[in-house]
C-alpha cells in the first residue's frame, strides 16, 4: 500500500500492518488503531517499537475508541 497523498491523521481499525504502514508512509501527525483484543494491541506495539513507528493503540470495538475524532485515511484487514 502507497499513501500518493500525505495525510494528516491515519485510523487502523483492527489492528494489523495498517498502523505500521500509514505511520511510515505518509501519515503527518496521527496515527491510531484500535482493537477489541488487548493481546493484538501488545503484539502492534512491540512491533511498532520495533520499527520505530508512533502509534496511538487503543483497546475498544471498531471507530468506538475513535468516536469523536476525524481522519483522511481509514484502513482494514477484516478476518
Amino acid at each position: 500500500m502507497w499513501l500518493r497523498h500525505p495525510v494528516t491523521g491515519a485510523l487502523d481499525l483492527g489492528t494489523a500492518m495498517g498502523c505500521r504502514v500509514c505511520a511510515r508512509r505518509g501519515a503527518r501527525n496521527a496515527v491510531v488503531a484500535t482493537d477489541l483484543n488487548s493481546r493484538a494491541l501488545q503484539l502492534a506495539s512491540v512491533t511498532c517499537r520495533l520499527n520505530d513507528v508512533a502509534v496511538d493503540l487503543r483497546l475498544g470495538s471498531l471507530q468506538e475508541p475513535v468516536a469523536d475524532e476525524r481522519f483522511d485515511l481509514i484502513v482494514t484487514n477484516p478476518p
